[in-house]
């Protein structure tokens, strides 16, 4: 048992009256994403998942706790996947994920590093994913210079990559 120890930043995990799954209400939520998740909340989740593997669950002394991901298909969404840790879980990690929590709060990116390598790798992708009719309508439609289509991500004009980048963001 945590000493009856209640979070101040997460929500204990709650669902409508006509909810027919499994009870998580003693749970706290700390993260979720769904299928069409940005990329912000892709590495952010990437982060917490890295959490979650420097706990593992089980028993500590006569308490048992858990952290749950819960993934759950849904009519709008496709999926919903939430990271789930149990209110009884020890203090120091329900504190962990409250400290990220908290931190997004003054700053969304948990790892810098993290999400511009994913920024960067997905931009290339995007780019490259098109052939080069792709990337001159692309480059016309935005009334950029249709020669970018003939250049490697590396090349393109800095215009065109922040363009790219922001629909990767979105």
């Amino acid at each position: 048992m945590s000493d009856e120890y209640k979070s101040e930043i997460l929500n204990m995990w709650s669902v409508a009256d006509n909810y027919n799954g499994e009870d998580y209400s003693n749970y706290y939520v700390v993260y979720a994403r769904h299928m069409n998740s940005n990329l912000l909340t892709r590495a952010n989740w990437s982060t917490f998942k890295d959490v979650v593997e420097e706990y593992p669950n089980g028993e500590i002394g006569d308490d048992e706790w858990q952290i749950e991901t819960q993934c759950s298909s849904h009519w709008m969404a496709g999926w919903i996947e939430v990271l789930l840790v149990h209110k009884d879980a020890p203090k120091e990690i329900i504190e962990r994920f409250e400290g990220l929590v908290a931190a997004m709060s003054d700053y969304p990116v948990l790892d810098d590093h993290l999400y511009y390598t994913m920024q960067t790798q997905e931009t290339e992708e995007f780019w490259e994913d098109m052939d080069e009719d792709q990337k001159r309508v692309f480059c016309k439609d935005r009334n950029f210079d249709t020669s970018n289509a003939e250049k490697g991500i590396e090349e393109l004009d800095e215009e065109v990559r922040e363009l790219i980048e922001g629909y990767i963001n979105e």
